[in-house]
């Protein structure tokens, strides 16, 4: 998977690539049963918490998020701006497991990416994901 390259689409000026946390920094899902009947949210929805770590207001956007996989509510597409945070500020981001593909043979098999974040001070911050389809058929 492609992430997103060059500047935020806002008009991010250079800056300090460190002024964006996120915590955690890995979402390991493990087994995801598409069997069960999906919740409205997706499946195990996670909350991300992006730290605005500049002294500056920033506004935070979604660079890049593997949409064939997962999902967060309100994120059709990307990049997408997801608000303004003051120096300190956090904002939770909140993606779950949607969907995988059986054409390409995704069931029964690990699948990886990563997520990723800007500001509008130069911050970015990425978020590695892992999550295995499986389908189990309860007699």
């Amino acid at each position: 998977m492609a992430l997103a390259a060059g500047t935020l689409s806002i008009g991010c000026k250079a800056g300090d690539p460190t002024s964006l946390s996120a915590s955690p920094t890995a979402v390991a899902w493990g087994e995801i049963d598409f069997q069960q009947d999906m919740p409205v949210e997706g499946y195990d929805e996670q909350a991300i918490m992006l730290t605005n770590e500049s002294s500056e207001e920033v506004v935070v956007e979604v660079l890049d998020l593997d949409l064939e996989h997962l999902c967060s509510p309100g994120i059709p597409e990307t990049p997408l701006e997801i608000g303004t945070l003051g120096p300190g500020q956090t904002l939770g981001f909140f993606v779950s497991v949607c969907d995988y593909s059986r054409e390409r043979g995704e069931r029964d098999t690990e699948l990886r990416g990563a997520m990723a974040f800007g500001s509008s001070a130069g911050g970015r911050a990425e978020v590695t994901w892992s999550f295995t389809p499986v389908e189990v058929i309860r007699r």
